[in-house]
This record gives C-alpha cells, structure tokens and sequence, in this order.
C-alpha cells in the first residue's frame, strides 16, 4: 500500500495540493480508513492523524514541503472505519466471539460520541454529516447484533430446565 501512496506523495509534492484536494481526497480517506483499521486489529487503538502525516513525511523528498493529510480527511476517513469495524464486529459475533463485538462496539461508540461533539462545528460538510448517519446506523447494527446474542443466551438457559439455580 505504501508504494501507491508514496505515487501520490511524490506526484503532489511542489504542488499547491490544498488546491487539488477534491481529486485526491477519496483516495485518501480510503487510506485512512485501511491504515486506522490495520492499527486497530493490531493494537486495539486509533491511529492519529499525527502518526498518518508521520508516515507520510517519510515517503517524501525531505527538501519539499511534505504531503499532509486535512483533519476533515481524517475525520471522514474514520468515519468510513466504523462501518468496517461494524462488518467486524458482526463476523466476531457470527463466529462466536461476543467478547471481540463488544470491544469494537465501545471504540466504534466511543469515536461516535467525539465526533458529536466536532461536527457540529464543521463548516457545513454535507460529506460528515451524511457520513455521521451511517456511523449511527453501524453503531445500532452492532448493539442489535450484541443483543441478539443476549437472547439467546437466555433463551438457551431458561430452556434447560436441569439447571440448579444457585442464589
């Protein structure tokens, strides 16, 4: 993946790439999408923004103005990470493993109530706030799906009826 971001970097550098920012801006959210969820399965964790742009500098010419990615980039781009860790977090729970599923549940809400409180004050980015929606809706989909799952478990208990029921 570096090879074709560092395509990117070289292209754009020497260039007043602000101005070419809605070309190029897709790709880049797809990158922060893929970089945030990579460190996420390894870490558990949010890549910043700080660390992107660090890893960016490194790909470029040390003598020119380095490639940096927008804080509205970023914030789209993890936006668009919480539907794949909602994918995620659905295949853990299909696979049995609810524990996982509620791990991301609590990041992936946890990254929804920040971002309440940022958008709101954006310049009225019709990308965030459609984008905030979907971000609602994976949120919903892993807590029905964490539920379910509850019920079951339920179901399941109260129809063993050799159980001792230890108070």
């Amino acid at each position: 993946m570096n090879q074709h971001v560092s395509r990117i970097v070289k292209e754009l550098q020497g260039t007043d790439f602000w101005k070419l920012r809605r070309a190029y801006s897709p790709g880049v959210q797809e990158y922060i999408e893929t970089a945030t969820l990579c460190n996420f399965c390894k870490n558990g964790t949010l890549l910043s923004l700080d660390d992107i742009n660090a890893s960016l500098r490194t790909l470029s010419d040390p003598s020119i103005e380095p490639l940096q990615i927008n804080v509205l980039d970023y914030l789209l781009g993890i936006a668009d990470l919480t539907v794949e860790l909602m994918r995620l977090a659905i295949g853990r729970i299909s696979d049995g493993e609810p524990e996982y599923a509620q791990k991301i549940c609590r990041f992936v809400r946890e990254i929804y109530r920040d971002l309440m409180l940022i958008a709101p004050k954006m310049d009225d980015s019709s990308d965030m706030k459609m984008k905030m929606d979907v971000m609602l809706q994976s949120v919903i989909k892993i807590e029905n799906g964490m539920i379910t799952v509850i019920f079951v478990c339920i179901r399941i208990y109260l129809s063993k009826p050799n159980i001792i029921h230890v108070v």
